[in-house]
């Protein structure tokens, strides 16, 4: 899935992780791993 509304379609609303700064730990809801630039911005 593609678009900006990716967050919203998929009921997420948090940002992603990052435990050590360098790596981004991606989201996971209805079982789809989700990582969006738009979570990253919000």
């Amino acid at each position: 899935i593609y678009g900006p509304s990716q967050p919203r379609m998929m009921g997420v609303n948090q940002r992603p992780k990052s435990p050590d700064g360098k790596t981004i730990l991606p989201l996971h809801n209805h079982g789809v791993t989700i990582m969006s630039i738009g979570l990253m911005l919000k």
